[in-house]
């Protein structure tokens, strides 16, 4: 008999975005919650400064926020309505009241091949998730740190881990 050569591991596509969970991101920090977004964000665009990234919100996490923390988020994504984006290569997305933003910032993420930044696994919607690249992160004060590996629910239904350091380099084909 004979022996199989070893298969590489199979890559998810390029990455086309970066899609933020807004809600996650904030989750433990209604106080801080704009900081904390400002953080991801900006540590992806300094990990890929060539991809966009999309911030989705659902209404009702705006309204958990700080009143502060809130009208300044309202203000950003505000700006993202009117045309007027405060930081290049961002959009900001607030989702209509009583639409949580999962299943739109999935089928986003699906339709841009784009990382998604969530802590959620999103197991309610693992039809959406298929195909669908995730990373999970830890944040504390200023410092918001993802993953090493981040996970791709690949299309056939499981779920590969796929090292950070290979998305970077736009490598993934």
């Amino acid at each position: 008999m004979g022996s199989r050569a070893p298969q590489e591991p199979q890559l998810p596509p390029s990455l086309g975005g970066i899609v933020v969970d807004g809600a996650n991101v904030t989750a433990t920090s209604t106080v801080f919650a704009d900081r904390r977004l400002e953080l991801a964000v900006q540590w992806f665009r300094r990990w890929r400064p060539d991809l966009p990234v999309v911030v989705f919100l659902d209404s009702a996490t705006l309204g958990r926020c700080a009143p502060a923390a809130r009208a300044r988020l309202q203000q950003k994504f505000a700006g993202d309505a009117r045309g007027g984006a405060e930081d290049a290569g961002v959009t900001h997305v607030v989702t209509p009241r009583g639409t949580p933003a999962d299943a739109l910032l999935l089928q986003r993420a699906a339709a841009d091949r784009a990382l998604v930044v969530s802590n959620d696994r999103f197991a309610d919607h693992a039809e959406l998730r298929r195909g669908v690249l995730t990373v999970q992160f830890e944040c504390a004060g200023d410092d918001f740190a993802p993953y090493a590996e981040a996970t791709w629910f690949t299309p056939a239904g499981g779920a590969t881990r796929v090292p950070m350091v290979v998305l970077r380099g736009g490598t993934a084909s």
